[in-house]
């Protein structure tokens, strides 16, 4: 099920490229790869991100250090998120600043298709998986800015954006788990 901000960007879309563009796109997004080797790991990458927008994410004994967004920023997206289809203002537009500032390294994502963060499943149910909650939080930053660019006109920004969603997507569900899948889901 999609969330209620890719529904709206999604249909925001369509009428801008047409069904048949919106979809090839959506198709192209999980069966055809982009620049980088089918065997590459896209754990690597996603280590990256994860260390600008979460410092000690796999430490489960670190400090909880200060995320990426700041509350402020936080609420100001999701607010944003939830009204009309208008560009961005205040703590908003703050957050677009540094989601731009991330984006090259989200599309360093692309085309990498295995994902294997070496998870020992013989922890049971104890089996710490802190890379799910950052891809999660990275979807909705490609989420964001789809929709931004929906608003602004840019069609193609937007449809780069819910490509890049829809194929980092599968990436979550690469780990074994069953809320790998879960989260792969909801990232699509």
């Amino acid at each position: 099920m999609l969330d209620p901000t890719s529904r709206s960007i999604r249909s925001a879309i369509i009428p801008r490229i047409g069904r048949a563009a919106a979809l090839l796109v959506l198709f192209a997004s999980f069966v055809v790869p982009t620049a980088t080797a089918q065997d590459e790991n896209a754990y690597e990458a996603w280590s990256r991100i994860f260390d600008v927008i979460r410092p000690n994410w796999s430490d489960p004994e670190a400090a909880r250090s200060p995320g990426f967004f700041t509350e402020d920023e936080y609420d100001a997206i999701f607010e944003w998120q939830d009204g009309p289809l208008e560009a961005p203002r205040g703590a908003a537009l703050r957050y677009f600043e540094k989601a731009e500032s991330i984006a090259p390294l989200i599309r360093d994502l692309r085309g990498t298709p295995r994902f294997d963060a070496g998870i020992d499943l013989n922890d049971g149910f104890m089996v710490m998986l802190p890379h799910l909650a950052p891809m999660r939080e990275i979807a909705r930053v490609c989420s964001h800015l789809a929709r931004r660019a929906t608003i602004t006109g840019d069609a193609d920004a937007a449809v780069e954006w819910l490509g890049t969603s829809n194929e980092i997507a599968a990436h979550s569900g690469q780990d074994g788990t069953a809320i790998g899948s879960l989260v792969g889901a909801a990232m699509s």
